[in-house]
């Protein structure tokens, strides 16, 4: 799981993908039977973000937006 804010946005929580994705030559799309990768979940504040998860017993990363967009 990861959080970020940009200036004024709330923070997020997404999963990691735990599965590899299943690619599908014939319909030339790619799936898996990972659904956690579907879920991003806002917070207020970032205290909140890592106070979920900490509830929740999740390994958490904290990414600022400064790291993740040069």
């Amino acid at each position: 799981m990861t959080s970020a804010r940009v200036s004024g946005r709330p923070w997020l929580l997404v999963f990691e993908r735990q599965a590899p994705p299943i690619i599908d030559y014939l319909m030339g799309y790619t799936g898996g039977r990972d659904t956690l990768t579907q879920v991003e979940m806002r917070f207020p504040t970032r205290d909140a973000a890592i106070a979920y998860a900490k509830r929740q017993r999740l390994n958490y990363t904290v990414v600022d937006d400064k790291s993740r967009h040069p």
